[in-house]
């Protein structure tokens, strides 16, 4: 993690803000509602925003809050983006582009 997020999590281990009982995370897509490339397809991404993205803020809140005691979700894909930059037609998306997530911590 960045260095920030590293001071971020001593000051928080010091007891500096008191006791964390809520860790919030939004990332906002600012790709088009086209098509995406490589990233919206299984065989070449693997998977959507939850793989790509999400894990990534997991990571995070771990690290700054501790272990996750239990978590409940959802993904869904908003866009279908079965368009190129162009205008042309190519191969709907097969991929989340949304998830949201909701963790108890321990």
């Amino acid at each position: 993690f960045a260095p920030a997020i590293r001071w971020l999590q001593t000051l928080i281990k010091e007891g500096k803000f008191g006791e964390i009982r809520h860790f919030r995370s939004q990332r906002f897509l600012d790709w088009p509602e086209t098509s995406w490339g490589w990233r919206q397809y299984k065989e070449t991404a693997g998977a959507g925003n939850l793989y790509d993205m999400t894990i990534h803020r997991i990571d995070l809140a771990q690290l700054l809050v501790g272990p996750i005691k239990s978590v409940s979700g959802h993904v869904m894909q908003h866009v279908p983006r079965d368009k190129t930059p162009a205008g042309d037609p190519c191969p709907k998306s097969e991929v989340d582009d949304w998830t949201a997530i909701i963790c108890e911590f321990e």
